[in-house]
């Protein structure tokens, strides 16, 4: 195979890959870690130097505490004496997208590079909950729907992140192999809709662009069939469609946010930056997966830190919203004000007219009864 991490695409087919290891090291105990905790069927063929076969069955059809090692990845204990070589065989099978990115190493190196991985992928859920909460308080302050709207999005968000790093198996439901399996098509299906649903009320795509607005639609119900064909056992055909429906909502969530930034609504600025950085992560993902870019940290992290980045600088937008409707109704109570004072100046100006029309049919009258008088006197 000649990449260097091979990318077998999205298929129902099962895989046989052959490993030889010549151990030039100092150790004898190594490890082999195969960094891709999402595949549903992994099996571990060692054959020993007598031709003896040991095997290994793993993988999410089965509960995590099945492992022998306490970790999303799949690692094999690979023993060797020095200067010697040993044949080892996988056999994969998965209802997703298939890559065998391969790490051999010493124990200490190995969990080294794990608990590296841990601190970043934690700083990172880190800043998903602080965001979380921060909204959730928000919207239990002002009411406003779009906060909870929002908290949605960034719940389902982080557990597709989580799933596809494995933690979610191994944290959240770790006795449900069912759960595992169907994560992969349920959470980017449910993260698709919450996008859907968010730019709707963010943007206020009704009243701004009503055309588009019927797009988002589609596109949430081409997410609802993703999750039916996934629930009928369609996993590989559910996983091809989400892939490109992925790719049709950064962009298309990208064109709206262009067009209505020109209508002039400032918060569609806020959001043109935050969702073009997370588009960024979102291609360099799917493209990955699509084996046009290569596997490796960069390409395996940019959406997670693109997510990142994303929900904080919405959050800043969201606060700006704030600000933007504290101007509205500080314009709208200062607009009554002077509505107020206008209309208590007219009071005033017509109660003046009033006085003086008064005051002039008061002289009116007195003068017509001086002249009544003045008759009565002279007859």
């Amino acid at each position: 195979y000649t990449q260097e991490v091979p990318n077998l695409g999205v298929t129902t087919s099962s895989f046989w890959i052959k490993i030889e290891i010549e151990n030039k090291t100092k150790f004898s105990n190594l490890l082999l870690n195969l960094e891709y905790p999402i595949l549903d069927q992994v099996d571990f063929y060692s054959i020993s130097f007598e031709g003896k076969i040991d095997s290994i069955s793993t993988g999410e059809y089965m509960p995590f505490h099945h492992r022998i090692h306490n970790d999303p990845n799949y690692i094999f204990d690979i023993n060797i004496p020095q200067n010697l070589t040993k044949k080892f065989y996988l056999k994969i099978k998965s209802g997703e997208q298939i890559l065998v990115p391969l790490i051999l190493g010493s124990p200490t190196s190995l969990y080294e590079t794990i608990l590296n991985k841990n601190t970043l992928f934690g700083l990172y859920v880190g800043i998903m909950i602080v965001m979380l909460f921060y909204n959730l308080f928000i919207f239990f302050s002002v009411r406003d729907k779009i906060y909870l709207f929002y908290v949605v999005y960034l719940i389902m968000v982080a557990l597709t992140q989580t799933h596809l790093q494995g933690y979610t198996f191994k944290y959240l439901w770790p006795n449900s192999p069912w759960m595992a399996i169907h994560s992969m098509f349920l959470t980017p299906s449910l993260v698709g809709i919450a996008i859907a649903e968010f730019i709707k009320v963010f943007l206020k795509t009704k009243e701004n662009v009503p055309i588009l607005h019927k797009g988002l639609n589609i596109i949430s119900s081409v997410y609802i069939i993703c999750i039916l064909l996934g629930l009928f056992g369609y996993h590989n055909e559910s996983q091809k469609i989400i892939h490109l429906n992925a790719m049709a909502i950064s962009l298309y969530g990208l064109f709206i946010a262009i067009k209505i930034s020109r209508q002039g609504f400032r918060t569609a600025k806020f959001f043109l930056i935050a969702w073009t950085i997370f588009l960024i992560g979102v291609c360099v993902f799917i493209l990955k997966d699509f084996g046009v870019l290569p596997f490796n940290n960069f390409t395996t992290y940019m959406m997670p830190a693109g997510s990142a980045l994303e929900v904080v600088l919405l959050s800043f937008a969201l606060a700006d919203r704030i600000n933007i409707l504290k101007k509205e109704k500080e314009e709208s109570q200062l607009e009554m004000l002077i509505a107020l004072q206008e209309n208590k100046n007219l009071i005033t100006e017509q109660n003046i007219v009033l006085e003086k029309k008064v005051h002039e049919r008061t002289q009116a009258l007195e003068v017509a009864n001086i002249a009544v008088s003045y008759t009565h006197l002279t007859l």
